[in-house]
């Protein structure tokens, strides 16, 4: 037997695809969902009435949890490099160091698939505007239901506006896709200027939570190293976080004038 599984993020594009594959009546046997603990409150909204629609169709909906959390990868976790020796924590996440994505998602994902004791095809939401990452090496085994289907991501957005799943924010009366382009944790390092930027804006208590992650890590490196190179304590965009801080808050004055 091979499982049919869809990874699903809670964004639009997961999103889009586990509810075409059911309007589809294509078979989709669990949707996996890796929480990260740190999703918008909006986007746990979200995922729970997805939750109530698969299951309301007869499909598992299952819910992992890594025993790492990102406090204790970012500044506690001990490790060693060349260039600083042993110390602790990884510090924030960059595009060739994704290790958030790799221990919060990918090896729950990959254990579980293991602890089934069988084939497994999982059904990932690339959509069909992102044949960059289909071609990846990594991504050949899976199946990409959304490129088959032709859905950009601009429809898969569309699409689920069209089923009643708009991301719904009461606190600052809008979607979450209205001010970001992207909802991935909010604490997102890889997120863009601009999402950062609308982050500060509408969420500035997770901005400051944020603030005070860094800190920690600041703290952290000047505890064990003589000289903090200040790519050590990096947050975003090659600027620590008090640098971007310094950055949106001179911008904001400037609107103002």
């Amino acid at each position: 037997m091979t499982y049919v599984i869809a990874s699903f993020s809670g964004g639009k594009d997961s999103t889009a695809m586990v509810l075409g594959m059911i309007e589809k009546g294509e078979r989709l046997d669990k949707v996996l969902f890796c929480d990260t603990g740190l999703e918008f409150p909006a986007m746990y909204s979200h995922i729970e009435k997805v939750k109530k629609y698969v299951e309301s169709h007869g499909i598992e909906f299952v819910t992992l949890k890594s025993n790492l959390t990102f406090e204790y990868m970012l500044y506690q976790k001990p490790v060693y490099s060349k260039k600083h020796g042993e110390h602790l924590g990884l510090g924030f996440p960059f595009i060739r160091t994704r290790w958030c994505t790799k221990h919060l998602k990918v090896i729950p994902m990959k254990e579980y698939a293991k602890s089934l004791d069988d084939n497994v095809l999982f059904c990932v939401g690339l959509a069909y505007d992102e044949k960059k990452r289909i071609d990846k090496p990594q991504n050949q085994k899976d199946r990409h239901p959304l490129y088959e289907w032709g859905w950009t991501e601009k429809d898969c957005l569309d699409y689920c506006y069209s089923k009643g799943f708009d991301w719904y924010d009461p606190s600052i009366n809008m979607g979450l896709y209205e001010i970001f382009d992207r909802t991935s944790c909010w604490l997102c390092s890889l997120s863009s200027i601009k999402n950062l930027k609308n982050l500060r804006k509408y969420y500035p208590d997770l901005w400051h939570k944020i603030g005070e992650l860094w800190e920690k890590l600041k703290e952290q490196r000047e505890k064990e190293l003589d000289i903090v190179p200040v790519g050590a304590i990096y947050f975003s965009h090659d600027c620590t976080w008090q640098q971007l801080e310094d950055r949106f808050a001179k911008e904001d004055l400037k609107e103002k004038e």
